[in-house]
């Protein structure tokens, strides 16, 4: 589904019921608004806050995070260096309010064998991530939208040959993406356009 069509979804959901964004094969991902928080989210606004789930076959459901969307991107461009650009544009596409599932199509010729998930599941989970930044994030944000955070670090998983090692350092340490990722996107940066050009990080 489309990003709005998503957002829309996430305001209506009603507490404590599983809704299925996706599901591959044996793989489900769906999304949750719980009517109780933990003390350790105790500031969330419990009506913006909604968790996201991912269930493997007849295992218990986990919250995945974002950490497993960057390591997959990098492993699919170390396993197929030639997609870098097309994978790149496929989640730009979905960052802009594209349907992931449409985004992605252009890769579906290609497999990573060491990959944490498919395409298809780390799309709509991304998708999924967006949404969450954007619509239930508390805090104050350098960027605009929220979700260009970590869309900065999408782009740099992707495509920097820096090794995976020191991003995982930086992205754990909350380090921001370089504005290298970000500028032309984020409404709080002097550098900012309302149209940039395709791929202009790059």
């Amino acid at each position: 589904m489309l990003y709005d069509e998503l957002l829309n979804v996430v305001i209506a959901l009603p507490f404590d019921t599983p809704y299925e964004i996706y599901r591959e094969s044996n793989i489900s991902l769906f999304i949750l608004r719980p009517s109780v928080v933990s003390k350790r989210y105790k500031h969330y606004d419990i009506n913006k806050n909604f968790q996201i789930f991912m269930q493997e076959g007849n295992n218990k459901p986990f919250k995945p995070n974002h950490l497993r969307t960057l390591i997959s991107l990098n492993l699919w461009v170390r396993n197929n260096p030639s997609i870098r650009k097309c994978l790149s544009l496929a989640f730009d596409e979905i960052f802009y309010g594209a349907d992931p599932f449409a985004a992605i199509k252009n890769l579906s010729n290609y497999d990573c064998v060491n990959g944490l998930n498919s395409l298809g599941i780390i799309a709509h989970l991304t998708q999924c991530f967006y949404v969450e930044q954007d619509y239930s994030f508390a805090s104050k944000s350098n960027f605009d939208p929220p979700s260009l955070y970590l869309h900065g670090w999408v782009r740099t998983f992707i495509n920097s040959d820096t090794s995976l090692d020191n991003l995982l350092w930086r992205m754990c340490k909350n380090t921001p993406p370089t504005e290298g990722y970000t500028k032309l996107d984020n409404k709080l940066s002097r550098y900012y356009q309302d149209s940039p050009p395709e791929l202009w990080y790059l």
